[in-house]
C-alpha cells in the first residue's frame, strides 16, 4: 500500500482507455495512490513529452514509446509491450451493419454512409486518410467525413454519425457501441501499445506496479474483452 498522498501521472493513449477505465480505480483502491490520468491520441502527448512535461508512466503506441527513449524522455530498458489492435468499423444501434469483409464491400459501405468519422491524429484515422486515395473514393468519403479527436463511437452512438472508422479497442471503450467488424485484412494496420516509464519518473516504482497489473492473466483477459491482442 502507498502511502497517503501519492500520486502516479500516467499519460494514457486511447486504445488503452476501456482497459484502464477498469484497471485504474481498481489500481488505486489496492495501492491508495491517485492515478492523476490523462487519457488521448498518442500524438497528442508529444509536444508535452518533447518539452519535458512530468510524468511517471506513459502508455503510448510503441512507436512513440521508441521516440521518446532516444530522446532521453522515457527510462531504457522500461518498454513493456500491453497490447495491439487493428482497425474497425462501428454503427448507430439499431442501424443495420453493413457488409465489410472485402475491400469491395468496404468501399461500397463507405460510399453509402451519409456521414463518416475518422480521427486526425489517431494512428487509425491517419492509416484510414492514407487508404482512401488507394481505394480511389477519397473526394467522396472526405465531402461527408468529420475528422475529429476522441473516441469516435460517441458521435456514432447518438445517430449524430453513420458510419465510423477506429481502433476496434477505442471503439469497444464506448458504452454502447456497436462493432461492425474490423476492415479486411488487404487493408488493416495494427498498432501495438507499450508502456515506459518516465525518465524522470517521481514514483517509478508505483509506475512498474501498474505495468506489472497490465500485463497480469486477469488483465489480459480483459483486454481481449475490449478488442485487444495482449502479448
Amino acid at each position: 500500500m502507498a502511502e497517503g498522498g501519492t500520486e502516479l501521472t500516467v499519460f494514457c493513449t486511447l486504445g488503452l482507455a476501456g482497459v484502464m477505465k477498469v484497471v485504474g480505480p481498481a489500481f488505486e483502491q489496492a495501492t491508495g495512490a491517485r492515478l492523476a490520468l490523462r487519457v488521448g491520441p498518442t500524438n497528442a502527448f508529444k509536444p508535452d513529452i518533447a518539452a519535458g512535461v512530468p510524468f511517471d508512466l506513459a502508455i503510448l503506441t510503441a512507436a512513440a514509446i521508441d521516440e521518446f527513449t532516444a530522446a532521453g524522455r522515457i527510462a531504457p530498458g522500461s518498454r513493456v509491450d500491453i497490447a495491439r489492435s487493428c482497425i474497425g468499423v462501428t454503427v448507430p444501434p439499431g442501424a443495420p451493419k453493413p457488409d465489410i469483409g472485402s475491400v469491395e464491400a468496404l468501399k461500397a459501405a463507405l460510399l453509402a454512409a451519409p456521414s463518416v468519422i475518422f480521427t486526425g491524429q489517431g494512428a487509425s484515422g491517419q492509416h484510414f486518410a492514407r487508404l482512401l486515395p488507394q481505394l480511389g473514393i477519397e473526394a467522396e468519403v472526405r465531402a461527408k467525413a468529420v475528422v475529429a479527436e476522441g473516441l469516435v463511437a460517441q458521435r456514432v452512438v447518438t445517430g449524430e454519425i453513420a458510419l465510423g472508422i477506429q481502433q476496434l479497442s477505442e471503439i469497444l471503450a464506448v458504452p454502447d457501441a456497436v462493432l461492425v467488424g474490423p476492415i479486411p485484412q488487404e487493408l488493416q494496420a495494427y498498432t501495438t501499445f507499450s508502456a515506459g516509464i518516465g525518465a524522470a519518473a517521481r514514483e517509478p516504482a508505483l509506475a512498474r506496479a501498474l505495468i506489472d497489473r497490465l500485463t497480469d492473466s486477469e488483465v489480459r483477459a480483459l483486454a481481449v474483452s475490449k478488442g485487444l491482442e495482449p502479448f
